[in-house]
């Protein structure tokens, strides 16, 4: 029994000094008998049938004898490879790899605002840019998107019936009513984005503006036929300026 003690805590200190702790999943592939020993310690201890000798040394290795408190450092080893992978702690609640850190997630969120989460904890989590409110994952979703449809199209002239032009109208009900931060409202004019709320003919009228720029960058001119077969419904668009042109319909700019 001694020998197969020694054995043991030197495949823990082994799995310790690759991974930088003594949490062994229970389903660890790679040494199942060192899984199912470290697994079968915290039963020990609560009968009493490991000695203090062993507990202090394997509490001096770092050895948690708390297991939910394991688990959950076990979830938050996760959060922080998904977060290296992925550039952030927004795990989907049902995300394929690994479906119990979603709902891990959801459940720290849940813990937080019942006011139920260890300050440490909210701490570590905050520190590694985890986000409370879900609502904020959204509104920042929305943004990258806008940002990588200004990068494409050099403005942030969004078809109004498409899901981010519907998110773009959202903000500018939500700053008509006072709503919208600072930091946001700021944010989205950097991008060039008009806040203020424009009837739907001029929105349009800027969709068509944008898409003869688009035509004439690859065309070098703005001599759209009438049904070409990228822009089905630009040669209208331009025809339409031209007869309001003669009966001087435009505004002055």
């Amino acid at each position: 029994l001694e020998a197969e003690w020694e054995e043991r805590i030197a495949q823990l200190e082994d799995f310790k000094k690759v991974h930088s702790h003594c949490s062994v999943s229970s389903k660890w592939p790679e040494n199942p008998a060192l899984a199912r020993w470290v697994n079968s310690l915290r039963n020990k201890l609560g009968r009493d049938a490991i000695s203090p000798e062993r507990v202090e040394q394997l509490t001096e290795m770092g050895f948690s004898w708390d297991r939910p408190a394991e688990v959950w450092e076990e979830s938050f080893r996760a959060l922080l490879a998904y977060k290296e992978a992925h550039g952030d702690c927004n795990v989907p609640l049902r995300w394929d790899p690994n479906k119990k850190l979603g709902s891990w997630v959801q459940t720290q969120r849940q813990r937080k605002r019942a006011e139920a989460l260890d300050g440490d904890r909210i701490r570590r989590l905050e520190e590694a840019g985890f986000v409370w409110d879900t609502r904020t994952v959204e509104w920042e979703k929305n943004y990258r998107n806008l940002e990588a449809y200004r990068e494409e199209k050099g403005n942030c002239l969004v078809p109004a019936q498409t899901e981010l032009g519907r998110w773009i109208d959202s903000q500018r009900r939500e700053l008509a009513k006072g709503r919208m931060s600072q930091e946001r409202a700021a944010r989205l004019g950097r991008l060039g984005l008009e806040l203020r709320a424009r009837p739907r003919f001029a929105a349009k009228w800027e969709e068509g503006f944008a898409l003869l720029l688009k035509y004439l960058k690859e065309n070098g001119d703005c001599d759209v036929p009438q049904k070409h077969p990228n822009y089905p419904t630009l040669g209208a668009w331009v025809s339409n300026q031209r007869t309001k042109h003669r009966k001087n319909k435009h505004k002055d700019d």
